[in-house]
Protein backbone atom coordinates (compact mmCIF):
# COMPACT_ATOMS: atom_id res chain seq x y z
CA UNK A 1 0.00 0.00 0.00
CA UNK A 2 1.50 3.30 -1.10
CA UNK A 3 0.08 6.30 0.77
CA UNK A 4 1.90 8.65 -1.60
CA UNK A 5 2.94 10.90 1.27
CA UNK A 6 5.92 12.58 2.89
CA UNK A 7 6.98 13.73 6.35
CA UNK A 8 5.65 17.26 5.85
CA UNK A 9 2.19 15.94 4.94
CA UNK A 10 2.11 13.54 7.89
CA UNK A 11 3.17 16.35 10.22
CA UNK A 12 0.34 18.50 8.83
CA UNK A 13 -2.24 15.73 9.34
CA UNK A 14 -1.16 15.12 12.93
CA UNK A 15 -1.38 18.84 13.68
CA UNK A 16 -4.84 19.07 12.14
CA UNK A 17 -6.26 16.06 13.95
CA UNK A 18 -4.82 17.10 17.30
CA UNK A 19 -5.74 20.77 16.82
CA UNK A 20 -2.23 21.74 17.84
CA UNK A 21 1.08 22.90 16.44
CA UNK A 22 3.37 20.00 15.50
CA UNK A 23 7.02 20.72 14.75
CA UNK A 24 10.17 18.69 14.15
CA UNK A 25 13.30 18.99 16.27
CA UNK A 26 16.42 16.85 16.00
CA UNK A 27 14.59 14.27 13.91
CA UNK A 28 11.69 13.88 16.36
CA UNK A 29 8.21 15.40 16.21
CA UNK A 30 7.03 17.52 19.13
CA UNK A 31 3.81 19.20 20.18
CA UNK A 32 3.63 22.97 20.64
CA UNK A 33 6.57 24.02 22.84
CA UNK A 34 6.84 20.77 24.75
CA UNK A 35 9.77 18.40 24.60
CA UNK A 36 10.03 16.03 21.68
CA UNK A 37 7.68 13.09 22.23
CA UNK A 38 7.74 11.28 18.91
CA UNK A 39 7.37 9.62 16.62
CA UNK A 40 10.78 10.19 15.11
CA UNK A 41 11.35 10.54 11.40
CA UNK A 42 12.97 7.10 11.45
CA UNK A 43 9.86 5.63 13.11
CA UNK A 44 7.60 7.18 10.49
CA UNK A 45 9.78 5.73 7.74
CA UNK A 46 9.51 2.35 9.47
CA UNK A 47 5.71 2.61 9.65
CA UNK A 48 5.49 3.47 5.96
CA UNK A 49 7.65 0.44 5.20
CA UNK A 50 5.40 -1.74 7.40
CA UNK A 51 2.35 -0.56 5.47
CA UNK A 52 3.85 -1.36 2.07
CA UNK A 53 2.74 -5.05 1.90
CA UNK A 54 -0.77 -4.28 3.20
CA UNK A 55 -3.83 -3.88 1.03
CA UNK A 56 -7.02 -1.97 1.77
CA UNK A 57 -10.38 -3.70 1.41
CA UNK A 58 -11.76 -0.43 0.05
CA UNK A 59 -13.39 0.31 3.38
CA UNK A 60 -11.88 0.44 6.88
CA UNK A 61 -9.70 -2.69 6.96
CA UNK A 62 -6.10 -3.30 5.97
CA UNK A 63 -4.71 -6.78 5.50
CA UNK A 64 -2.04 -9.13 4.28
CA UNK A 65 -2.35 -12.91 4.03
CA UNK A 66 -1.36 -13.22 7.69
CA UNK A 67 -2.48 -9.94 9.29
CA UNK A 68 -5.86 -8.17 9.37
CA UNK A 69 -6.80 -4.98 11.20
CA UNK A 70 -10.13 -3.16 11.12
CA UNK A 71 -11.58 -0.25 13.05
CA UNK A 72 -14.39 -1.23 15.45
CA UNK A 73 -16.75 0.77 17.63
CA UNK A 74 -17.94 -0.41 21.02
CA UNK A 75 -21.70 -0.63 21.56
CA UNK A 76 -22.60 -1.52 25.14
CA UNK A 77 -25.54 -1.02 27.46
CA UNK A 78 -25.02 1.89 29.83
CA UNK A 79 -25.31 -0.70 32.63
CA UNK A 80 -22.49 -2.79 31.19
CA UNK A 81 -18.96 -1.45 31.73
CA UNK A 82 -16.82 -1.17 28.64
CA UNK A 83 -14.47 -4.05 28.00
CA UNK A 84 -11.51 -1.72 28.42
CA UNK A 85 -12.47 -1.23 32.08
CA UNK A 86 -13.13 -4.88 32.94
CA UNK A 87 -9.58 -6.13 33.00
CA UNK A 88 -6.41 -6.33 30.97
CA UNK A 89 -6.35 -3.99 28.00
CA UNK A 90 -5.70 -4.46 25.17
CA UNK A 91 -7.60 -7.74 25.15
CA UNK A 92 -5.64 -10.60 23.60
CA UNK A 93 -6.89 -14.11 22.83
CA UNK A 94 -4.92 -17.02 21.38
CA UNK A 95 -6.50 -19.77 19.29
CA UNK A 96 -3.92 -22.60 19.11
CA UNK A 97 -6.18 -24.81 16.99
CA UNK A 98 -6.61 -22.29 14.17
CA UNK A 99 -3.23 -20.69 14.94
CA UNK A 100 -4.81 -17.25 15.22
CA UNK A 101 -4.18 -14.39 17.62
CA UNK A 102 -6.95 -11.86 18.26
CA UNK A 103 -6.07 -8.45 19.68
CA UNK A 104 -8.74 -5.91 20.57
CA UNK A 105 -7.54 -2.51 21.68
CA UNK A 106 -6.18 0.81 20.47
CA UNK A 107 -5.25 0.89 16.77
CA UNK A 108 -1.65 0.12 15.87
CA UNK A 109 0.61 2.98 14.81
CA UNK A 110 0.72 1.86 11.19
CA UNK A 111 -3.09 1.59 11.14
CA UNK A 112 -3.35 5.13 12.54
CA UNK A 113 -1.12 6.35 9.74
CA UNK A 114 -3.46 4.71 7.23
CA UNK A 115 -6.50 6.06 9.10
CA UNK A 116 -5.55 9.74 9.11
CA UNK A 117 -4.79 9.63 5.39
CA UNK A 118 -8.17 8.06 4.60
CA UNK A 119 -10.12 10.44 6.82
CA UNK A 120 -8.27 13.45 5.43
CA UNK A 121 -9.23 12.33 1.91
CA UNK A 122 -12.87 12.91 2.85
CA UNK A 123 -12.18 16.62 3.16
CA UNK A 124 -11.46 18.99 6.05
CA UNK A 125 -14.93 18.90 7.59
CA UNK A 126 -15.58 15.20 7.17
CA UNK A 127 -12.15 13.88 7.94
CA UNK A 128 -11.03 15.96 10.86
CA UNK A 129 -14.13 16.73 12.85
CA UNK A 130 -14.82 13.12 13.83
CA UNK A 131 -11.64 12.62 15.89
CA UNK A 132 -10.75 16.19 16.77
CA UNK A 133 -10.81 17.26 20.41
CA UNK A 134 -9.16 19.97 22.49
CA UNK A 135 -5.43 20.45 22.09
CA UNK A 136 -3.41 17.57 23.50
CA UNK A 137 -1.30 18.10 26.59
CA UNK A 138 0.79 15.36 28.11
CA UNK A 139 -1.07 13.52 30.82
CA UNK A 140 -4.36 15.44 30.44
CA UNK A 141 -6.45 13.17 28.21
CA UNK A 142 -7.31 9.87 29.91
CA UNK A 143 -7.02 6.68 27.90
CA UNK A 144 -9.29 3.65 28.35
CA UNK A 145 -7.07 2.36 31.16
CA UNK A 146 -5.35 5.45 32.56
CA UNK A 147 -3.62 3.57 35.35
CA UNK A 148 -2.02 1.16 32.89
CA UNK A 149 -0.73 3.70 30.38
CA UNK A 150 2.73 2.97 29.09
CA UNK A 151 5.33 5.43 27.97
CA UNK A 152 4.43 4.62 24.34
CA UNK A 153 1.08 6.32 24.88
CA UNK A 154 2.88 9.66 25.19
CA UNK A 155 3.50 10.11 21.50
CA UNK A 156 1.49 11.94 18.88
CA UNK A 157 -0.02 8.63 17.85
CA UNK A 158 -0.89 8.02 21.49
CA UNK A 159 -2.63 11.38 21.54
CA UNK A 160 -4.65 10.33 18.51
CA UNK A 161 -5.64 7.09 20.21
CA UNK A 162 -6.77 8.97 23.30
CA UNK A 163 -8.97 11.26 21.20
CA UNK A 164 -10.98 8.32 19.83
CA UNK A 165 -13.85 7.57 22.18
CA UNK A 166 -14.99 3.94 22.20
CA UNK A 167 -13.36 3.36 18.81
CA UNK A 168 -10.70 0.68 18.74
CA UNK A 169 -9.29 -1.85 16.31
CA UNK A 170 -9.55 -5.60 16.01
CA UNK A 171 -6.39 -7.23 14.77
CA UNK A 172 -6.13 -10.86 13.69
CA UNK A 173 -2.72 -12.41 13.08
CA UNK A 174 -2.36 -15.84 11.51
CA UNK A 175 0.58 -18.22 11.40
CA UNK A 176 -0.47 -19.39 7.93
CA UNK A 177 -1.75 -17.45 4.89
CA UNK A 178 -5.52 -16.84 4.75
CA UNK A 179 -7.88 -15.14 2.32
CA UNK A 180 -9.62 -11.87 3.16
CA UNK A 181 -12.94 -13.73 3.31
CA UNK A 182 -11.66 -16.13 5.99
CA UNK A 183 -10.09 -13.28 7.97
CA UNK A 184 -13.40 -11.41 7.92
CA UNK A 185 -15.25 -14.54 9.02
CA UNK A 186 -12.83 -14.87 11.92
CA UNK A 187 -13.46 -11.24 12.87
CA UNK A 188 -17.24 -11.74 12.79
CA UNK A 189 -16.99 -14.93 14.86
CA UNK A 190 -14.82 -13.23 17.46
CA UNK A 191 -17.25 -10.29 17.66
CA UNK A 192 -20.16 -12.68 18.23
CA UNK A 193 -18.22 -14.50 20.95
CA UNK A 194 -17.69 -11.21 22.80
CA UNK A 195 -21.28 -10.04 22.38
CA UNK A 196 -22.71 -13.39 23.51
CA UNK A 197 -20.57 -13.70 26.62
CA UNK A 198 -19.91 -10.10 27.67
CA UNK A 199 -23.04 -8.29 26.45
CA UNK A 200 -20.82 -5.86 24.57
CA UNK A 201 -20.77 -5.49 20.81
CA UNK A 202 -17.68 -4.48 18.89
CA UNK A 203 -18.97 -3.63 15.45
CA UNK A 204 -16.61 -3.47 12.49
CA UNK A 205 -16.73 -0.10 10.81
CA UNK A 206 -17.45 -0.74 7.15
CA UNK A 207 -16.42 2.68 5.87
CA UNK A 208 -14.77 5.83 7.13
CA UNK A 209 -17.82 7.75 5.97
CA UNK A 210 -19.60 5.92 8.81
CA UNK A 211 -17.22 7.52 11.32
CA UNK A 212 -17.72 11.07 10.09
CA UNK A 213 -21.06 11.12 8.26
CA UNK A 214 -22.85 13.09 10.97
CA UNK A 215 -20.39 15.94 10.71
CA UNK A 216 -21.53 16.72 7.18
CA UNK A 217 -24.85 18.03 8.45
CA UNK A 218 -23.00 20.52 10.63
CA UNK A 219 -22.00 22.41 7.51
CA UNK A 220 -25.52 23.77 7.20
CA UNK A 221 -26.22 24.16 10.91
CA UNK A 222 -25.00 26.53 13.60
CA UNK A 223 -22.00 24.83 15.19
CA UNK A 224 -21.73 26.86 18.41
CA UNK A 225 -24.27 26.81 21.27
CA UNK A 226 -23.98 30.57 21.67
CA UNK A 227 -25.32 31.03 18.13
CA UNK A 228 -28.65 29.36 18.93
CA UNK A 229 -31.92 31.27 19.29
CA UNK A 230 -34.84 30.30 21.50
CA UNK A 231 -37.44 28.14 19.65
CA UNK A 232 -40.19 30.11 17.95
CA UNK A 233 -42.43 27.19 17.07
CA UNK A 234 -44.24 24.41 18.95
CA UNK A 235 -43.32 20.92 17.72
CA UNK A 236 -45.16 17.64 18.09
CA UNK A 237 -43.69 15.81 21.10
CA UNK A 238 -43.98 12.34 19.55
CA UNK A 239 -42.14 13.48 16.43
CA UNK A 240 -39.41 15.09 18.52
CA UNK A 241 -38.93 11.80 20.41
CA UNK A 242 -38.52 9.81 17.19
CA UNK A 243 -36.13 12.42 15.82
CA UNK A 244 -34.04 12.43 19.00
CA UNK A 245 -33.78 8.65 18.81
CA UNK A 246 -32.40 8.95 15.30
CA UNK A 247 -29.89 11.63 16.20
CA UNK A 248 -28.73 9.79 19.34
CA UNK A 249 -28.05 6.36 17.84
CA UNK A 250 -24.97 5.11 16.01
CA UNK A 251 -26.96 2.28 14.42
CA UNK A 252 -27.85 3.07 10.77
CA UNK A 253 -31.01 0.89 10.70
CA UNK A 254 -32.33 2.33 13.97
CA UNK A 255 -31.54 5.85 12.81
CA UNK A 256 -33.32 5.28 9.49
CA UNK A 257 -36.42 3.80 11.10
CA UNK A 258 -36.56 6.58 13.70
CA UNK A 259 -36.76 9.19 10.96
CA UNK A 260 -39.25 7.03 9.04
CA UNK A 261 -41.53 6.95 12.10
CA UNK A 262 -41.78 10.73 11.87
CA UNK A 263 -43.48 10.36 8.49
CA UNK A 264 -45.45 7.29 9.60
CA UNK A 265 -47.04 9.33 12.40
CA UNK A 266 -49.26 11.08 9.84
CA UNK A 267 -50.15 8.12 7.61
CA UNK A 268 -53.67 7.50 8.89
CA UNK A 269 -54.70 11.14 9.21
CA UNK A 270 -53.37 12.18 5.81
CA UNK A 271 -54.80 9.13 4.05
CA UNK A 272 -58.19 9.66 5.69
CA UNK A 273 -58.19 13.32 4.62
CA UNK A 274 -57.39 12.30 1.06
CA UNK A 275 -60.14 9.66 1.03
CA UNK A 276 -62.72 12.08 2.41
CA UNK A 277 -61.70 14.69 -0.14
CA UNK A 278 -62.00 12.19 -3.00
CA UNK A 279 -65.44 10.98 -1.85
CA UNK A 280 -66.65 14.53 -1.28
CA UNK A 281 -65.45 15.57 -4.73
CA UNK A 282 -67.28 12.66 -6.34
CA UNK A 283 -70.51 13.25 -4.39
CA UNK A 284 -70.62 16.93 -5.28
CA UNK A 285 -70.05 16.50 -9.01
CA UNK A 286 -72.99 17.96 -10.95
CA UNK A 287 -73.43 14.75 -12.93
CA UNK A 288 -73.41 12.42 -9.89
CA UNK A 289 -76.72 10.87 -8.85
CA UNK A 290 -77.21 8.49 -5.92
CA UNK A 291 -80.18 7.08 -7.86
CA UNK A 292 -77.95 5.79 -10.67
CA UNK A 293 -76.36 2.45 -9.81
CA UNK A 294 -73.44 3.15 -12.11
CA UNK A 295 -72.55 6.29 -10.14
CA UNK A 296 -72.81 4.48 -6.80
CA UNK A 297 -70.70 1.59 -8.15
CA UNK A 298 -68.06 4.10 -9.28
CA UNK A 299 -68.00 5.60 -5.80
CA UNK A 300 -67.66 2.14 -4.22
CA UNK A 301 -64.80 1.33 -6.62
CA UNK A 302 -63.05 4.56 -5.73
CA UNK A 303 -63.15 3.65 -2.03
CA UNK A 304 -62.23 0.01 -2.66
CA UNK A 305 -59.22 1.00 -4.78
CA UNK A 306 -57.87 3.15 -1.98
CA UNK A 307 -58.48 0.63 0.80
CA UNK A 308 -57.35 -2.94 1.36
CA UNK A 309 -59.62 -5.53 2.93
CA UNK A 310 -57.87 -8.32 4.84
CA UNK A 311 -60.29 -10.64 6.62
CA UNK A 312 -61.95 -8.41 9.20
CA UNK A 313 -59.43 -5.59 8.91
CA UNK A 314 -59.52 -2.60 6.61
CA UNK A 315 -56.11 -1.12 5.80
CA UNK A 316 -54.58 1.24 3.28
CA UNK A 317 -51.46 1.46 1.15
CA UNK A 318 -48.63 2.71 3.35
CA UNK A 319 -46.58 3.71 0.33
CA UNK A 320 -49.48 5.83 -0.92
CA UNK A 321 -49.88 7.31 2.56
CA UNK A 322 -46.17 8.12 2.57
CA UNK A 323 -46.51 9.83 -0.80
CA UNK A 324 -49.37 11.94 0.57
CA UNK A 325 -47.33 12.89 3.65
CA UNK A 326 -44.38 13.90 1.47
CA UNK A 327 -46.68 15.87 -0.80
CA UNK A 328 -48.21 17.74 2.13
CA UNK A 329 -45.19 18.44 4.32
CA UNK A 330 -41.98 18.17 2.29
CA UNK A 331 -40.47 20.84 0.03
CA UNK A 332 -38.42 18.88 -2.51
CA UNK A 333 -36.45 21.95 -3.59
CA UNK A 334 -35.44 22.63 0.02
CA UNK A 335 -34.34 19.00 0.46
CA UNK A 336 -32.27 19.17 -2.72
CA UNK A 337 -30.54 22.43 -1.76
CA UNK A 338 -29.67 21.13 1.72
CA UNK A 339 -28.29 17.89 0.29
CA UNK A 340 -26.09 19.90 -2.08
CA UNK A 341 -24.84 21.90 0.90
CA UNK A 342 -24.02 18.72 2.82
CA UNK A 343 -22.25 16.97 -0.05
CA UNK A 344 -22.58 17.75 -3.74
CA UNK A 345 -22.47 14.08 -4.76
CA UNK A 346 -25.62 13.05 -2.85
CA UNK A 347 -28.29 14.30 -5.26
CA UNK A 348 -26.61 12.61 -8.28
CA UNK A 349 -26.17 9.46 -6.18
CA UNK A 350 -29.91 9.19 -5.46
CA UNK A 351 -30.67 9.85 -9.13
CA UNK A 352 -28.31 7.18 -10.43
CA UNK A 353 -27.97 4.48 -7.77
CA UNK A 354 -30.77 2.15 -6.65
CA UNK A 355 -30.27 0.52 -3.27
CA UNK A 356 -28.65 -2.90 -3.58
CA UNK A 357 -30.64 -4.48 -0.74
CA UNK A 358 -34.02 -2.97 -1.66
CA UNK A 359 -36.20 -2.81 -4.75
CA UNK A 360 -36.07 0.96 -4.46
CA UNK A 361 -35.49 2.50 -7.84
CA UNK A 362 -33.91 5.93 -8.14
CA UNK A 363 -35.19 9.42 -7.38
CA UNK A 364 -34.20 12.49 -9.37
CA UNK A 365 -34.55 15.44 -7.02
CA UNK A 366 -33.91 17.80 -9.95
CA UNK A 367 -36.95 16.53 -11.85
CA UNK A 368 -39.16 19.46 -12.86
CA UNK A 369 -42.38 17.53 -12.20
CA UNK A 370 -42.65 17.50 -8.40
CA UNK A 371 -45.37 14.83 -8.45
CA UNK A 372 -42.99 12.40 -10.18
CA UNK A 373 -40.26 13.22 -7.68
CA UNK A 374 -42.56 12.69 -4.70
CA UNK A 375 -43.77 9.36 -6.08
CA UNK A 376 -40.21 8.16 -6.71
CA UNK A 377 -39.07 9.37 -3.29
CA UNK A 378 -41.90 7.53 -1.55
CA UNK A 379 -40.98 4.31 -3.42
CA UNK A 380 -37.33 4.58 -2.43
CA UNK A 381 -38.04 5.36 1.22
CA UNK A 382 -40.72 2.69 1.60
CA UNK A 383 -38.68 -0.01 -0.14
CA UNK A 384 -35.72 0.77 2.10
CA UNK A 385 -37.90 0.63 5.19
CA UNK A 386 -39.32 -2.76 4.16
CA UNK A 387 -35.88 -4.21 3.47
CA UNK A 388 -34.63 -3.06 6.88
CA UNK A 389 -37.70 -4.30 8.79
CA UNK A 390 -38.33 -7.62 7.04
CA UNK A 391 -35.66 -10.32 7.00
CA UNK A 392 -37.59 -13.27 5.56
CA UNK A 393 -35.77 -15.53 3.13
CA UNK A 394 -37.10 -15.33 -0.38
CA UNK A 395 -36.62 -13.70 -3.72
CA UNK A 396 -36.89 -10.13 -2.49
CA UNK A 397 -33.78 -8.15 -1.56
CA UNK A 398 -33.20 -7.69 2.16
CA UNK A 399 -30.96 -5.71 4.43
CA UNK A 400 -28.21 -7.60 6.29
CA UNK A 401 -26.99 -5.82 9.45
CA UNK A 402 -23.45 -4.41 9.25
CA UNK A 403 -22.89 -5.81 5.74
CA UNK A 404 -25.18 -3.17 4.23
CA UNK A 405 -24.58 -0.38 6.76
CA UNK A 406 -22.35 1.50 4.36
CA UNK A 407 -25.10 1.62 1.73
CA UNK A 408 -27.81 2.44 4.25
CA UNK A 409 -25.70 5.27 5.65
CA UNK A 410 -25.94 6.96 2.25
CA UNK A 411 -29.72 7.16 2.69
CA UNK A 412 -29.57 8.77 6.13
CA UNK A 413 -28.98 12.39 5.06
CA UNK A 414 -32.04 12.21 2.79
CA UNK A 415 -34.25 10.52 5.40
CA UNK A 416 -33.15 12.89 8.15
CA UNK A 417 -33.91 15.97 6.04
CA UNK A 418 -37.33 14.52 5.16
CA UNK A 419 -38.07 13.99 8.86
CA UNK A 420 -36.95 17.53 9.68
CA UNK A 421 -39.15 18.99 6.95
CA UNK A 422 -42.16 17.10 8.32
CA UNK A 423 -41.50 18.16 11.92
CA UNK A 424 -41.10 21.82 10.98
CA UNK A 425 -43.97 21.93 8.47
CA UNK A 426 -46.38 20.31 10.94
CA UNK A 427 -45.41 22.62 13.82
CA UNK A 428 -47.46 25.53 15.16
CA UNK A 429 -46.76 29.06 16.24
CA UNK A 430 -47.19 29.78 19.96
CA UNK A 431 -50.61 31.20 20.82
Amino acid sequence: MDLNTNLEHIQHLLATFLNANVTEKDGVLQLDDQEAIGPSIAEIDRLLAELAPYESDGAAAIYTATDFEVLVREEASFLAPGLARRGAWPYRLEDPDQRLTYTLGPPSDHYLLFLIHRLAALGPQEGFFGLRRRGYRLGTIPGPMEEEKSESAYTLFGALRDSMRRIYSLRIQSESPLTLKILRQAADSFSFQLAYNLDTAFVSIRSFEEVVRRTRLRRIRRPRPEDLDAPRRIYNSDLVSHYQMGVATDSPPLEYLSYYHVAEHFFEAVFEDDLISSVRTTLTQPDFSFRRKADVRALIKLVRDKLRFQREDVTFSEQEALRLVLDRYVDIESIRDKLDAIQDSLVPYYAEKPIVFADSGTVDLREADSSKTTAALSRRIYATRNAVVHSKDGGKPKYVPFRHDRVLAQELPLMRLVAEEIIISSSDLPT
